[in-house]
């Protein structure tokens, strides 16, 4: 294997694709730093020891990927996030955590699709706090990459009783 050691260095920072064609994995010892989209083809693998740090950009992976430590993204607004693209074998060992952060405050029924089918053995961490009255829905989250801002129950509770209100008073003044 590879191994891209912080020679100096503490933080590895890509601008764009990163492409290995050996027949080698290649092993990230540094904190690695998305600067652009891109897309990184693994060949016969990336392994990233180190924090990985995607912020809103989108990555399209591709072959054997494997986390060793926590991943991060940014959550802007509900179009601008980082996620990954790609349906690559993406591995997670030694429970790392899967961490968002950023300026978003949420609105109702936003979707954020963050990886390309389900995956295992990382716990999520930190979300953005949504403005009262929202929550995150992180139910498909494992499964699918999917996170989903929802109305809290007591917020659906008022709505439906608001709703159950105004069906009496209309059924009422409709009478006289």
């Amino acid at each position: 294997s590879v191994d891209i050691a912080p020679g100096g260095i503490e933080h590895f920072t890509l601008h764009g694709n990163l492409t290995n064609n050996s027949s080698y994995s290649v092993s990230f010892s540094a904190v690695f730093n998305a600067a652009a989209s891109g897309n990184y083809s693994a060949g016969a693998g990336l392994i990233f020891n180190q924090p990985v740090n995607i912020g809103t950009h989108i990555i399209t992976l591709s072959g054997p990927i494997e986390f060793r430590h926590n991943v991060n993204f940014t959550l802007a607004t509900s179009i601008s996030y980082g996620r990954f693209l790609g349906s690559p074998t993406v591995t997670f060992t030694g429970t790392p955590e899967i961490n968002f952060f950023g300026t978003y405050t949420g609105v109702a029924g936003d979707v954020f699709n963050i990886f390309a089918g389900g995956f295992s053995g990382a716990h999520l961490g930190l979300l953005p706090t949504l403005s009262p009255g929202l929550s995150w829905n992180t139910s498909d989250f494992f499964s699918n990459g999917t996170l989903t801002v929802v109305p809290e129950p007591q917020t659906w509770a008022l709505i439906i009783g608001s709703l159950t209100a105004l069906t009496i008073f209309w059924r009422r003044h409709a009478k006289s």
